[in-house]
């Protein structure tokens, strides 16, 4: 099982590399267009899913049960949860603020 444990940790690193690049595509994105520096934001949400893949990496030891959320002991499955949305949600955001303006391309409008 701590095989599988492993394995689980992958996803959030690699979530983590693939907001890292859309930092940086967000970053030269908006200094072509002068747009605001929202694409730091994009860098923090990595750091708060490589967290929850540390958590996870951290409780190789802890058994499946630790990591649900039925049997009253969920700080495991919180600590591990609870970054990776929150980097999810704040990524979604600013992928949207930087990368909406596609959606309305084709119309010939902006978003703006």
């Amino acid at each position: 099982m701590k095989v599988l444990t492993l394995l689980s940790s992958l996803a959030p690193i690699a979530i983590t590399i693939m907001l890292v690049i859309f930092a940086e595509l967000s970053r030269r994105l908006g200094a072509v267009v002068k747009t605001a520096p929202l694409y730091r934001w994009f860098y923090v949400a990595a750091v708060l899913t490589f967290c929850s893949s540390v958590v996870r990496l951290l409780s190789i030891e802890f058994s499946q049960e630790d990591f649900e959320y039925s049997n009253g002991q969920e700080i495991a499955a919180y600590a591990y949860t609870f970054p990776l949305m929150m980097g999810l949600l704040l990524a979604l955001w600013v992928a949207w603020r930087y990368w909406g303006w596609l959606i309305y391309a084709g119309e010939g409008d902006s978003p703006a």
